[in-house]
């Protein structure tokens, strides 16, 4: 049971999104920041 929770707690947290970087766009360089151009 034990195993199953840590797995749990370990998926929710690599799923859930981040407050602090909701203004960032994911890459696989990094994180891109900023507006986008038009």
């Amino acid at each position: 049971e034990s195993c199953f929770k840590g797995l749990a707690r370990a998926l929710r947290e690599a799923v859930e999104l981040d407050a602090r970087a909701l203004a960032a766009v994911p890459s696989t360089k990094g994180t891109l920041t900023g507006t986008i151009a038009s």
